[in-house]
């Protein structure tokens, strides 16, 4: 599967290129709102709490959903997760075992996801949802805002606000995956993830002014690293890689974590599956440097055993600021049901 950068031109103001492609992008958003507004939603068993974005790339969403679940068993609930499985090969519903499983089989995000509650993949959500309704009494359904097959209950869009919604374009013009008055429409809170360690709180994006006017709750979370295998690897300088979207944030949490210099980074596509050409290559480099190879735990489960013992895996954590709120957010939505 090919694995690409998103265009620069989606995060400049006006481009010559994303102008030519808007037709494009117009009739991607008119294709998509058709899609979801014919398409047959079934009701799930138990209440649907969705975790979307709306643009292409990383958000925050895992983390979020993570999150969420851990907030939800504090309150007695038995979440249960659903997945797409991006990046797998299983389009039918399956449980992730992680016994089993693999990345190639499942995805990365599930691997994630499956090692805090009962996870399901498959192409047709509606159909793991009742394969799952033994699992657990709720549903966190992750990246699933444009799936139009299961009825979502609460929908929460999660944003980085430091890169916000690109130049407003859908794609390919732009980052957008459907237009956002019609994200918005379908969203019930924002969740606002930022990305970067000890940085000023960074202001909402253009396109976000106007939310305030609507009765859409706003919350904060920022991404943090777990740091404990960091501060325990001695002083060797690091090298690191990833493969997420965008992989220049975790380079900078990095870099905040550890006064450890990192002498070299390999930044991939978005869930890239890495070669063996490419893997050893960072593994010679960092051998002949005495550095230590570091990656996302998320790039680390996509990894060939073979290669995961020589290699240090750091795990995202999401620190909600308004924990308690956006509890309560969830639970009344929930007991409305």
């Amino acid at each position: 599967m090919l694995r690409v950068f998103p265009p620069r031109f989606w995060w400049q103001e006006r481009s010559i290129l994303s102008t030519c492609l808007m037709p494009l992008g117009w009739c991607f958003g008119m294709a998509s709102m058709l899609s979801q507004r014919l398409h047959k939603v079934q009701q799930a068993p138990h209440p649907v709490l969705c975790i979307g974005n709306a643009v292409v790339g990383g958000s925050g969403k895992t983390p979020l959903a993570i999150a969420l679940n851990h907030l939800l068993r504090r309150k007695g609930y038995r979440p249960v997760f659903l997945t797409r499985g991006y990046g797998g090969k299983y389009h039918q519903p399956c449980r992730v075992d992680l016994a089993h499983h693999t990345a190639i089989d499942v995805g990365d995000e599930a691997l994630l996801l499956a090692r805090h509650a009962p996870t399901w993949v498959g192409g047709n959500r509606a159909t793991s949802a009742m394969r799952a309704r033994h699992d657990g009494d709720c549903y966190i359904m992750d990246d699933g805002m444009q799936h139009p097959s299961l009825k979502r209950d609460i929908t929460l869009l999660a944003i980085n606000p430091h890169q916000g919604v690109g130049n407003h374009a859908i794609m390919p013009a732009g980052p957008l995956r459907e237009p956002w008055a019609y994200a918005l429409a379908k969203t019930q809170a924002i969740v606002m993830v930022e990305q970067k360690k000890n940085k000023k709180k960074p202001p909402l994006p253009p396109l976000l002014h106007h939310v305030t006017k609507k009765p859409l709750p706003i919350f904060r979370a920022t991404a943090t690293l777990d740091d404990t295998q960091l501060k325990n690897k001695g002083s060797r300088p690091l090298i690191a890689f990833a493969a997420i979207a965008p992989p220049h944030n975790f380079f900078e949490m990095i870099q905040d974590a550890t006064p450890s210099p990192i002498i070299a980074h390999y930044a991939y596509p978005d869930h890239a599956v890495l070669t063996k050409k490419q893997l050893d290559l960072m593994l010679n480099d960092a051998t002949q440097k005495k550095a230590t190879l570091v990656t996302t735990e998320k790039d680390f489960v996509r990894l060939p055993r073979a290669y995961q013992s020589s290699i240090m895996p750091v795990a995202l954590r999401l620190h909600i600021h308004q924990e308690d709120a956006l509890l309560d957010f969830v639970l009344s939505s929930l007991a409305q049901l």
